[in-house]
């Protein structure tokens, strides 16, 4: 609830990668108030990112993906963003130094699966760096999982 009043509160003009348009449209129901909120139904690795909005999330869309996919998105996302812009990235991160239960087995899961795997905090500013972005801040959440602010660089 405190993360939707803190969308809410923020995004003028919040851009929502919800997925397949079959997702969206199955679903008929949203997290955020579409008032406030433009919801885009798209691939995001082939469609056209909204130009210039507030805010921009991708929620566990990096884990399974190789670092050249995620370098592909990221950098897709900063041409798009505005110099105002922000991205929150919602994952499970690996923080450098410290071992948690999920993570690991979570890692286990994606190499099996898809050949994916758990990023640490070091391998997010790498791809931020690499992408034109910068991590602002991290924040933890509950399982493990952490919010990271980017912002454009330059």
């Amino acid at each position: 609830m405190r993360f939707q009043r803190a969308l809410r509160a923020q995004a003028n003009d919040f851009a929502w990668d919800a997925g397949p348009p079959h997702i969206e449209s199955a679903s008929g129901r949203h997290a955020v108030s579409t008032d406030r909120a433009q919801l885009v139904a798209a691939d995001m690795f082939t469609a056209s990112d909204p130009r210039g909005s507030d805010t921009y999330l991708l929620s566990r869309a990096l884990d399974n993906r190789s670092e050249k996919e995620c370098l592909h998105l990221l950098r897709t996302l900063r041409k798009a963003m505005a110099p105002h812009s922000r991205l929150l990235i919602l994952e499970m991160v690996v923080q450098d130094g410290k071992a948690g239960l999920l993570a690991p087995l979570w890692d286990l899961h994606l190499m099996v699966v898809n050949g994916g795997h758990q990023r640490s905090i070091g391998e997010y500013h790498r791809l931020a760096e690499s992408s034109g972005l910068a991590v602002d801040r991290s924040v933890s959440l509950p399982m493990e999982a952490s919010a990271l602010v980017l912002t454009p660089v330059g």
